[in-house]
């Protein structure tokens, strides 16, 4: 009926229609403060600010360009626009918009920065899993010895006596 009467004024509207196959979309509103984890199964926007760590493995996480994300995100996709201070793991990709600032670690099979996004850590491209790195703990030193075999060192290349200057 709604449609009917749209089209009948001429006009095209902006309208939600529900199927069985959409997906819900939870919201975190520009005016509230969310602490504690979050976890499920719907495409998350976050407007406002949450404190927490957000799981949605096969959702869609979006921080808008007014909210701010205080923990770790898990999701199949993650946009930021916003702020997040945490780290990032995607299933799919995680795509840092213009907007969006960073601070935290980041692990997908794909990672967009744009142009003019702000970013502080690591990017892990890795398509399987990757050992844990404790951050805590200082690099230990390689000894020569382990750098020779791994091949890091080469011997030096000595001039032959043949060989006119």
């Amino acid at each position: 009926m709604l449609e009917q009467n749209a089209m009948k004024a001429g006009k095209i509207e902006n309208k939600v229609v529900g199927t069985a196959s959409d997906k819900k979309i939870a919201r975190v509103g520009k005016t509230l403060q969310f602490d504690g984890n979050i976890k499920g199964d719907e495409d998350l926007v976050v407007e406002g600010t949450v404190e927490g760590v957000i799981i949605l493995n096969n959702a869609a996480v979006t921080i808008a360009k007014n909210g701010l994300v205080r923990g770790d995100i898990m999701a199949r996709t993650i946009l930021v626009q916003g702020e997040v201070r945490g780290e990032m793991r995607g299933n799919e990709i995680v795509e840092i918009a213009p907007s969006g600032i960073v601070h935290g670690d980041i692990r997908a099979p794909r990672v967009m920065l744009q142009d003019g996004c702000q970013f502080k850590g690591l990017v892990d491209m890795d398509h399987k899993e990757s050992v844990v790195v404790d951050r805590k703990r200082p690099p230990q030193p390689v000894s020569p010895a382990a750098k020779k075999k791994a091949g890091l060192i080469k011997p030096p290349k000595i001039p032959s006596l043949s060989s006119k200057p």
